[in-house]
């Protein structure tokens, strides 16, 4: 059971720190917004999944101010894990920020083509390595 909270702190805290920066979003600026309920210091562990259990009034607070619905963050599903590669790329981070005017729904779009690109290149990597 401890493991199972572990991996969902994790989990979340990637979420949260790769939905963030999809919005051009710095961790100070998502702090000033949560309007003094966390610190840069606690949001920073929850980001690099070093909360086990993050208080789900804190989780709450978060998909709000970052317009997602709390279930985003809640879900099992991992698929922000790998946008959090992708955001690691200085380019890629670059090019999310200039799409900050951007709704949240055309962001995930971009970002799901961004996944579809890296897939593919990576075939492609990985095919002329067989050959």
């Amino acid at each position: 059971m401890e493991e199972k909270k572990k991996e969902r702190g994790e989990i979340i805290g990637k979420k949260v720190r790769a939905i963030r920066e999809s919005k051009g979003m710095t961790r100070g600026e998502l702090c000033d917004l949560l309007g003094g309920i966390y610190s840069y210091h606690a949001l920073t562990k929850l980001e690099r999944g070093k909360l086990k259990d993050p208080p789900i009034t804190v989780i709450t607070k978060i998909a709000e101010v970052l317009n997602v619905p709390v279930e985003e963050l809640l879900s099992e599903d991992e698929k922000f894990i790998f946008y959090d590669d992708l955001l690691k790329d200085p380019d890629v981070t670059l090019l999310m920020y200039n799409t900050k005017d951007l709704s949240a729904k055309d962001k995930r779009i971009l970002l799901r083509i961004l996944m579809l690109l890296k897939e593919e290149s990576k075939r492609k990597k990985e095919g002329s390595q067989n050959t």
